[in-house]
């Protein structure tokens, strides 16, 4: 397909405004309508790469997202949740900071309006709170999770034993029932939080409450040592990070009928 085809291809998919300009061999500027909420423009190179079109952004989204948001922030919390989905839903590839889409066959005018609406979804986090704190959106993501793998009549948020612990000092984040051995999932997000649950659990042993099945999902691995996880594993069945706990939790779910 010639690059006056490819253009063609955008503006009928997308916008009159879209332009492709040249800058070297096999490498075009797009110009697009897309803006960052600062007003400028997102940045977007259609280049060919061994027999096949992509399109990038050559690093500049993320580089122009560092102005106002301290890197180390930009890939933690919901910031981090945003730019994961926006890639995965889009199809979009990152490489190493630059963000990437194959154009596949000769779909051209979807796959820039697809790499667009990624890095737009992307740059959407600028407005994001800072009070949004890491355990909150933990804590959201966890519950919404919960609720996606079981029905919410099975659901106990914040259980306890009525008999054994009245005032509720050993909770349970997230008990399943509805099936032969219930659920405990505990969400893991710090050191503390770890401990807690593994004395918890540690408790209802020594109450010799009936068999349950324990574990726990972890969500960013950076906030909880190795040494407190370990010390779960020992009373806990299993552990988990976020990004497998989806699949792993109906697993255990279905061993558990």
């Amino acid at each position: 397909m010639s690059i006056g085809t490819i253009e063609k291809d955008f503006i009928d998919s997308i916008s009159a405004e879209i332009e492709l300009v040249p800058d070297g061999r096999d490498r075009f500027y797009v110009y697009t309508p897309f803006r960052f909420n600062d007003g400028d423009h997102i940045s977007i190179i259609l280049k060919k790469e061994s027999e096949g079109w992509i399109l990038s952004d050559e690093g500049h989204t993320y580089m122009h997202l560092t102005y106002d948001i301290d890197e180390q922030q930009l890939f933690k919390g919901i910031r981090q949740d945003i730019i994961s989905r926006a890639l995965s839903e889009f199809g979009v590839k990152n490489r190493d900071g630059e963000l990437i889409l194959e154009i596949r066959g000769t779909d051209y005018g979807n796959a820039l309006y697809a790499f667009a609406q990624s890095l737009l979804k992307i740059t959407s986090v600028t407005s994001i709170s800072r009070k949004h704190t890491h355990r909150k959106t933990f804590m959201s993501e966890f519950k919404d999770m919960m609720y996606s793998v079981a029905s919410k009549d099975r659901i106990e948020l914040d259980w306890f034993h009525e008999e054994h612990d009245p005032e509720g000092k050993y909770k349970v984040d997230c008990r399943i029932n509805g099936m032969g051995t219930p659920l405990f999932v505990y969400a893991l997000s710090t050191d503390r939080k770890v401990n807690q649950a593994t004395i918890a659990l540690y408790e209802f042993k020594a109450w010799k409450l009936p068999d349950f099945c324990s574990v726990g999902i972890i969500r960013d691995r950076t906030k909880v040592s190795r040494k407190s996880i370990d010390y779960f594993r020992t009373v806990a069945d299993d552990c988990y990070p976020l990004e497998e706990s989806h699949s792993k939790i109906r697993q255990v779910l279905a061993l558990a009928l």
